[in-house]
C-alpha cells in the first residue's frame, strides 16, 4: 500500500517549453470542444476531455477552471504533466502563441512530472510503501 511522504521533497518552479506534440493536442482539444462553459464538471462526469495523450475535467475553480493531465510519447504513465488551464490558454498553446509554462517539477533530474499548480504530488516522488 502507498502513503503520501510525510516531509515530500520540494517542486522548483521553471519554464519549460511546449513541445510540438501538446501543442498539436491541445489544438484538437480547442476545436473539439464547442462551449467551456457547457463542459461538465468533474463531479457530473469523469473525464469530459478526452484527446490521445490527454484527459481531464472543467473544476468549480473559476481561475482556471479546466484542469488536463497530459501524458508526454514515449514515456511511462508515471511521467505526467498536471495542468491548470484557462480556455484562452488552451486555445493560446495550441496556436503558438504561449511557448512556456512555468511549471513546478520534481528536484529529482529523471523524474519527468510536472504541474502548473505547487501542492500537485508525483506518485514518484511524493508517495512511498508502507
Amino acid at each position: 500500500m502507498r502513503r503520501p511522504k510525510e516531509y515530500p521533497p520540494k517542486k522548483i518552479q521553471r519554464p519549460i517549453e511546449v513541445t510540438p506534440d501538446l501543442r498539436r493536442k491541445m489544438q484538437e482539444l480547442f476545436r473539439q470542444v464547442d462551449g467551456w462553459d457547457d463542459m461538465p464538471f468533474e463531479d457530473e462526469q469523469d473525464d469530459s476531455i478526452q484527446v490521445t495523450g490527454l484527459s481531464g475535467n472543467r473544476v468549480r475553480d473559476t481561475r482556471r477552471p479546466i484542469r488536463i493531465t497530459y501524458i508526454p510519447p514515449g514515456t511511462d504513465r508515471g511521467t505526467k504533466w498536471k495542468l491548470a488551464l484557462h480556455q484562452p490558454e488552451i486555445e493560446d498553446i495550441g496556436y503558438g502563441m504561449i511557448t512556456e509554462l512555468n511549471l513546478y517539477c520534481c528536484s529529482d533530474p529523471e523524474c519527468g512530472f510536472r504541474s502548473t499548480l505547487s501542492d500537485m504530488t508525483c506518485s514518484r516522488c511524493d508517495w512511498e510503501d508502507e
